[in-house]
């Protein structure tokens, strides 16, 4: 999985480098001709750190809002009962889908590095070593959440930890919870029913840290 994540890497920092050099002699209206002639107190973006920008941008932007999609798709055929509430009801989606971040969170784990020695509990956390912080578990915390193992539609408060905290929270998150409630507004007006086809694989991602579905096949069923 490591080569793996190695050599993709590889291949998007080429990909993207092909593309900076295109708009640094053709400039085109899109992020990365932005991110070549923006400036601070006279200082441009290196080529690395445009690279870095570009990668983080399309992981960041896009599979995690196309996980949570899915996911959310993925809660509606387990319980259709649901499908039927929020089509009677939008004003519930935006509740659903924090729920959905929460139950099925996108992003199920975040690794940092201690920048110094610190205490949790009882553990002793040196200088340079790397914590996996478990965000998926942190959303079940039966000290914070009543039922953490239930899915609660309209569960409130719902201070869930997938977009991060602090200084870490996500830039994309309003856009990410918009594009979620649209798509999903959208399947439940126009659909009777969304089912997941009986005896289809529903293949996982293959990664400790982003949680989703490479494969997974429903049949939409139009409204009587």
């Amino acid at each position: 999985m490591i080569a793996e994540k190695e050599r993709a890497t590889d291949e998007l920092t080429a990909y993207f480098a092909h593309i900076v050099k295109q708009r640094r002699s053709e400039p085109r209206e899109d992020l990365i001709s932005l991110l070549l002639a923006a400036e601070i107190e006279g200082e441009k973006l290196s080529d690395p750190e445009i690279l870095g920008f570009s990668i983080l941008l399309l992981a960041a932007g896009n599979e995690t809002t196309t996980n949570l999609i899915t996911n959310a798709v993925r809660r509606l055929t387990e319980d259709p009962a649901l499908q039927s509430l929020l089509r009677g009801d939008p004003a519930l989606i935006p509740g659903f889908i924090e729920e959905v971040l929460r139950y099925y969170p996108p992003i199920q784990a975040i690794g940092r590095v201690a920048t110094q020695d610190v205490e949790i509990g009882d553990k002793r956390i040196r200088q340079g070593e790397q914590v996996v912080s478990w965000v998926a578990s942190a959303n079940r915390d039966e000290a914070k959440f009543p039922e953490p193992d239930t899915f609660i539609a309209d569960r409130k408060p719902n201070a869930h930890l997938s977009f991060g905290f602090g200084i870490h929270f996500c830039l994309g998150a309003p856009l990410a919870r918009l594009e979620a409630q649209l798509v999903i507004e959208a399947l439940v007006k126009r659909f009777g029913e969304i089912r997941f086809v009986p005896g289809s694989e529903m293949m996982y991602i293959q990664s400790p840290f982003v949680y989703g579905v490479k494969q997974f096949t429903v049949k939409l069923s139009p409204l009587a």
